[in-house]
């Protein structure tokens, strides 16, 4: 069986097989300059694969050599996958291995289809016709960078890789305050933001790899850093928005721009045109989502004078038409429109609305309304990794499917995958790759794979493993946690909150019971816990076994995956102290949570050191802090 992913739309496979000779060359019958890179990457898979270094070279291909064409006709009658956008042929015969496509995009993603083969066949690639092209026009992954993870530039360029590799197109991260803006200091002093360079190297990275970094801003809603600034506090709607500590649930909800003060639009055109110029995309998007406090303090009489709706689309319209004056594509977030879609008309008719929705039940409701409404929308699906320490593979699966499907019925013209950092972005970077992998494959090829077989299928391709097993045990133990991260940082919050126990009481019922139900025997929880912790265990051993049958380079990752299922295990026996105190039922023995208070702080340690190794250090502290607070906790008893 061959794993492939995307799947290609036509394959026809032989059980003979081309032998790969140390003497072929990788030959360029095309002067697209491009093609140089192509075969670079190329030539570095087979290294890798069989040992050779196969010589590269421009002319015209001989026997047993692997020819990387243009031109017409060079594998006989055309075929219809390269008149498609994107498309191309690649065909494995007794003589030659031809990748062949009429446009540099086709061609890089023929490469990438054979760079797949070769990965698994070694220098034996069996001989097959593949015809393929993508389904959707763009396919992107969207990735969060400003609330708790920075990521370093080499990280950001292995994800480029991954995204080549699976044939997506674009490529969006998400900033707040994490850009080192020229003027604006305060904003950036205390973390470790991206820098011009930075970005600007990224995006050549990019670009010479077909895809397009879109530059994502915060602009309107979602300015926690922002508006918390001594300089810039008086533009918040809500007042006095510096009073009140950081809170993780405080930044997700709170820190909208005030839409009735002209100072607003002119910092949000000043910021956008500083981060713009940074970019070669066509596009940008503005974000302008989860404007929670909108009309809710300075703006209310503008509010009452017009309507919730205008003032949150006149403030958007005229963002949408400064990027348009700048010669770009605007985009923005389309939850707040999607409560009255008809006014999707007043917006620039270029604009692109970017539709999500992150439930593994998602409805297709909100893609139909804005289809209907005459959108053009790309769904924007998620990996489910935020606020967990592994990723939910499995509803990652259900819901990226659906999406997919949902825009393929609905005319969308992309797809954008998420990988949010809601709550500090605990979960490593590298987790989300298999989420990546299903936007990818579902986004090129929307003949759905069942998710045992992409499964498989990854755990092949990403992880050199032979057993096909490692993805099927990691949505084992993600499937194992007992709270998230949210609810544990959720209690902290509230329990060091300067509120009477009574208002601790009722905010706890309401904050943790959107994650929970509450048990009403402590018993019970403790014996699920404890169920749970077992099954983790066991299957950390398989990951163990699992790692024989793997290809070395990825057994650090296999290390990384051990060290958070730990961290799951440990947050779960954790779980048993918040309930028990919150219930107000037997708390844990005193030498139990001694132990687990020791056990948490060195779990830390080692999970700093892999924070470290992908990461700057942006907000690890913050992380570490709630950790410790625990572990204190734990120490009262």
């Amino acid at each position: 069986m061959m794993n492939l992913l995307p799947q290609p739309k036509v394959s026809v496979w032989n059980e003979e097989n081309f032998c790969l000779n140390y003497q072929a060359r990788i030959v360029l019958e095309t002067e697209d300059q491009s093609s140089f890179l192509y075969a670079k990457m190329l030539q570095s898979e087979v290294k890798k694969a069989t040992g050779m270094k196969l010589a590269v070279l421009r002319g015209k291909a001989r026997t047993y050599d692997i020819c990387l064409c243009t031109q017409q006709g060079c594998m006989g009658k055309d075929a219809s996958s390269l008149k498609r956008e994107q498309g191309y042929q690649l065909m494995v015969t007794e003589e030659q291995v031809i990748v062949r496509a009429e446009t540099k995009e086709g061609m890089f993603y023929g490469v990438q289809t054979l760079r797949q083969i070769i990965r698994q066949k070694g220098a034996m690639i069996p001989y097959c016709r593949i015809e393929d092209w993508p389904d959707y026009r763009e396919r992107g992954f969207y990735h969060d960078v400003t609330r708790g993870r920075v990521a370093t530039l080499d990280t950001l360029k292995d994800m480029v890789d991954h995204l080549c590799l699976y044939k997506m197109n674009q490529f969006q991260l998400y900033i707040e305050h994490t850009y080192l803006f020229r003027d604006f200091s305060e904003l950036w002093r205390d973390d470790t933001p991206l820098t011009a360079e930075e970005i600007m190297e990224l995006d050549s990275y990019c670009r010479e790899r077909n895809i397009d970094l879109v530059p994502s801003l915060a602009s309107f809603g979602h300015l926690y850093k922002l508006l918390r600034t001594k300089h810039f506090e008086g533009l918040c709607e809500l007042e006095e928005s510096r009073k009140d500590p950081f809170s993780f649930r405080g930044r997700m909800l709170h820190h909208t721009l005030n839409a009735a003060d002209k100072r607003s639009m002119e910092l949000s055109k000043k910021m956008i045109e500083e981060y713009m110029a940074l970019f070669s995309s066509n596009y940008f998007n503005i974000c302008a989502d989860e404007t929670f406090d909108l009309g809710k303090g300075r703006s209310k009489q503008l509010k009452e004078e017009i309507g919730l709706e205008h003032l949150y689309m006149n403030y958007v319209k005229e963002l949408c038409t400064f990027v348009i004056g700048k010669g770009k594509i605007p985009m923005f977030w389309g939850d707040i429109i999607c409560g009255f879609p008809e006014m999707i008309q007043e917006l620039p008719k270029e604009t692109i609305c970017l539709n999500w929705g992150y439930s593994p039940e998602q409805s297709d409701e909100p893609v139909k309304k804005l289809a209907s409404a005459g959108a053009i929308q790309y769904v924007c699906s998620g990996v489910n990794g935020w606020n967990h320490w592994i990723p939910r593979y499995h509803d990652a699966y259900r819901n990226i499917t659906k999406m997919c499907r949902y825009g393929m019925e609905n005319g969308a013209v992309g797809v954008l995958n998420t990988d949010w950092g809601d709550f500090g972005q605990i979960n490593e970077q590298e987790f989300s790759i298999p989420g990546l992998i299903y936007g990818a494959a579902f986004s090129w090829n929307g003949e759905e794979i069942t998710e045992e077989d992409i499964n498989r299928s990854i755990s092949v391709l990403e992880y050199g493993d032979s057993s096909e097993m490692l993805m099927e045990i990691m949505k084992r133990i993600s499937r194992n946690e007992a709270v998230t991260w949210k609810w544990l940082c959720d209690y902290k919050e509230v329990c060091t909150d300067d509120l009477t126990e009574e208002e601790k009481e009722s905010r706890l019922r309401q904050y943790l019971g959107e994650e929970i139900a509450f048990p009403s025997d402590l018993d019970v929880f403790c014996q699920s816990v404890t169920k749970q912790n077992r099954d983790i265990l066991e299957n950390m051993d398989k990951i163990r076994e699992t790692m024989t049958r793997m290809d070395s380079s990825a057994r650090t990752l296999a290390y990384h995956f051990l060290l958070a299922a730990d961290g799951t295990r440990l947050m779960n026996r954790l779980s048993i102290m918040v309930m028990s105190r919150f219930l107000k039922q037997k708390e844990m023995e005193k030498e139990e949570c001694w132990q687990l208070a020791e056990e948490l702080e060195n779990w830390l340690y080692y999970y700093k050191e892999m924070w470290r190794e992908s990461s700057k250090e942006s907000e690890l502290c913050r992380i570490e802090e709630v950790i410790c607070w625990y572990a204190d906790e734990l120490r009262r008893n």
